[in-house]
């Protein structure tokens, strides 16, 4: 279903689904961000970890910021009808030259399973063709991460390259799989 926006850049969308509404982070969500970004369940395969309400604060910040310098933009993932974020979606280094992004996502473990990943980046990837003409979306996958690796490839996505050890975390360098929609 093909959604139509104004200028992403000078509103930011709401993304709607049959079970889910993407929209704004809002200041109230820094507890849920706090409980999903230090629960290792959910770090273990994403880049970021955060042991304060403070370091949480300031990924909120660098969220909106993405935003307002035009490179990127990320929702927290609600029930319809509900307040509460049950996860984050969303794209980093937007290249309106290359029409070219990367894409992440996260959800409390409570939510994972039920197919909310899926649907909410469905309507991710809609909103990046339709309204930013998207040629290329990469998604970057920390080997082992089995579970990211198959909903890619449900909705499309190739295995380009592996890219081994270019990335430290948590003192220890880490290979990705690079998969690309596009």
């Amino acid at each position: 279903m093909k959604q139509v926006f104004p200028d992403p850049w000078r509103r930011y969308p709401l993304l709607q689904t049959e079970r889910l509404e993407l929209r704004r982070f809002r200041h109230a969500d820094i507890y849920k961000v706090y409980e999903g970004l230090s629960n290792p369940a959910v770090t273990r395969f994403y880049a970021a970890h955060y042991d304060t309400l403070e370091e949480t604060e300031e990924q909120m910040e660098w969220l909106e910021s993405l935003w307002r310098e035009r490179s990127g933009m990320w929702w927290a993932i609600c029930p319809q009808g509900e307040k509460q974020l049950i996860g984050a979606c969303g794209f980093t280094h937007y290249n309106p030259l290359t029409a070219s992004l990367d894409i992440g996502y996260w959800l409390l473990p409570a939510q994972q399973g039920k197919g909310f990943a899926k649907e909410a980046l469905e309507a991710l990837l809609l909103f990046c063709f339709e309204q930013l003409q998207a040629r290329r979306i990469e998604a970057w996958v920390e080997q082992g991460n089995k579970p990211s690796e198959r909903l890619l490839r449900r909705l499309g996505f190739k295995k380009e390259k592996t890219l081994r050890n270019c990335e430290e975390k948590n003192g220890r360098l880490i290979t990705v799989q690079v998969f690309v929609l596009g």
